[in-house]
């Protein structure tokens, strides 16, 4: 009888695994459900072996596919949710909130485990309706679905839910959900916050007209002279931008996948077979910061481009959604990096300060996750100082992200680099915000399509620290996998300038030198 099932077309297979599935439900119970499971994963095991083929997804999922006209996918409907743990929410009372008797707690486990939580507490929400089928892939996975991986499908009384669980997280990204499902999640102590649009508006570009001066680099050893010592052999970065331009002659010295690309769709999944390209400019002055043969600090880093702001609104500004940013973020920190296990540094030279403070501590719990994974996050600290303290964005102005701030080239803080308190400390002394500055106005670098332009921001001093990181990682190996040392690390490269004494807040612990990395 199995030879003949093998032999079967896959539709005719997944037909024929449908009807001995009926036949193995006749065990009944737990015991026998685990039975019908395993001997269901079996048959699929021999039949994609045999047949030589890598999924069955777009066979097995046949009661949504049978509904494809009824599929709803809008990005701005979708939520976020990730589960409840108070590691990184320091402002919450250690008291017991009214109703916290009848709630499922959960230590910190696995990601394996986390994702068994997760599906638990949508199961418990699933009990407000009846009929109700979830479907969770894993966000490696979701490149080998035909379906839509964001999705939901109503049909009469049954309602189908596919979402993307972000492994490194704890998060997961899921269609429009009913008021009484997000009620019985939000008593668990879940957070479930919508797929908020990010707007961020990027800097000036003036295309250069004579020979590009990357005075930025006189952080490095002997003012940036070359040869230098350190060049981020062996380190990654990963980017979440606009994307980035791999044609450009900055990037000619890359040889084989020395730069990663993907690109996220606005629900925040992997579009499969996405072409590097870069949706602005933004993305390719950054990378070119970082990893180009002339203007870069650390051009023999492997870089990992994570294309999250693909659209933009009727302003100018780069549009993207908090649902890309996590999906990026979790393919950078769990998949990304020249050995698939992720990278060491993620540079995010975005920020809002346009967010709920739902999707606050929901970013801070992402972070936080992210950190764990051992990746140091850096961000630009945000362009609107000349509005005064406490304007700077987020994630920046998250504790546990290297904030970074601007100076121009005779060490003077940039009119527009913001300054502030830190988000996550109780304390709140004193503005702590920025970390550290660094090379941000007049910088020049890579223009998308060829040539180089001038810009200033905040946003370009980020990725001047996130090459500084890399280097120390390089030199001081031992740190990997060390967020914390290397923060701490990164602290000892720093000068100060006399003049910054009476606005110390908005230097950090000063401007980044490298000197010290002369072996």
């Amino acid at each position: 009888m199995m030879g003949k099932i093998l032999a079967l077309a896959p539709e005719e297979f997944v037909r024929a695994l449908e009807k001995q599935s009926s036949v193995w439900r006749g065990s009944g119970g737990f015991a026998g459900k685990r039975h019908r499971r395993d001997l269901r994963r079996r048959w699929i095991r021999l039949y994609k072996s045999k047949r030589g083929i890598q999924s069955l997804a777009q066979y097995s999922r046949r009661e949504i596919g049978g509904l494809a006209a009824d599929i709803e996918v809008s990005p701005k409907s979708s939520v976020i949710i990730l589960l409840p743990d108070n590691r990184y929410l320091d402002e919450q009372s250690d008291k017991a909130s009214p109703g916290s008797e009848n709630k499922i707690t959960f230590p910190h486990t696995s990601e394996t485990d986390s994702r068994k939580q997760l599906r638990r507490l949508m199961h418990l929400a699933m009990t407000s309706r009846s009929q109700t089928t979830l479907d969770l892939i894993n966000a490696s996975n979701t490149y080998r679905q035909a379906l839509p991986a964001v999705a939901r499908v109503s049909r009469g009384d049954r309602l189908f839910l596919r979402g993307v669980y972000l492994e490194a997280l704890g998060a997961v990204i899921l269609p429009r959900l009913e008021q009484p499902m997000i009620d019985i999640l939000e008593e668990q102590g879940v957070e479930v916050v919508p797929n908020s649009e990010i707007l961020v508006r990027p800097p000036e570009i003036q295309e250069l007209q004579t020979s590009p001066d990357f005075w930025h680099r006189r952080i490095l050893p002997n003012g940036g002279a070359l040869p230098q010592a350190y060049q981020g052999n062996g380190i990654s970065i990963g980017l979440l931008d606009t994307g980035i331009d791999v044609d450009h002659p900055e990037f000619s010295h890359r040889t084989g996948d020395h730069i990663v690309y993907r690109q996220f769709d606005l629900n925040g999944v992997e579009v499969p077979g996405a072409s590097p390209r870069d949706f602005g400019s933004h993305g390719t002055h950054v990378a070119s910061i970082c990893a180009g043969q002339n203007a870069g600090i650390s051009p023999q880093v492997h870089l990992s481009v994570a294309a999250v702001l693909t659209e933009q609104s009727e302003n100018g500004a780069l549009r993207g959604y908090f649902a890309q940013l996590l999906g990026g973020l979790n393919w950078l920190v769990n998949e990304a990096g020249p050995h698939g296990d992720g990278v060491q540094i993620v540079n995010a030279s975005l920020g809002t300060r346009h967010l709920t403070r739902e999707d606050i501590r929901s970013l801070y719990k992402a972070i936080g996750n992210a950190a764990d994974q051992g990746a140091v996050v850096v961000a630009a600290i945000g362009n609107n100082g000349n509005l005064g303290m406490g304007n700077h964005c987020f994630p920046a102005k998250l504790e546990h992200v290297v904030a970074v701030g601007a100076i121009d080239r005779d060490d003077r803080v940039a009119p527009f680099s913001d300054w502030g308190y830190s988000y996550g400390d109780a304390a709140r002394q004193a503005p702590s915000k920025p970390n550290i500055v660094g090379p941000g106005v007049d910088i020049h670098s890579a223009l998308a399509g060829g040539g180089y332009a001038s810009m200033n921001g905040s946003s370009l001093s980020a990725p001047c620290i996130s090459s500084a990181l890399a280097l120390i990682l390089e030199k001081y190996p031992e740190l990997t996998g060390q967020p914390r040392r290397l923060t701490e690390t990164l602290m000892e490269f720093t000068r100060c300038n006399q003049n910054w004494a009476n606005i110390a807040p908005r230097v950090g612990r000063g401007c980044i030198d490298l000197e010290g990395l002369l072996p």
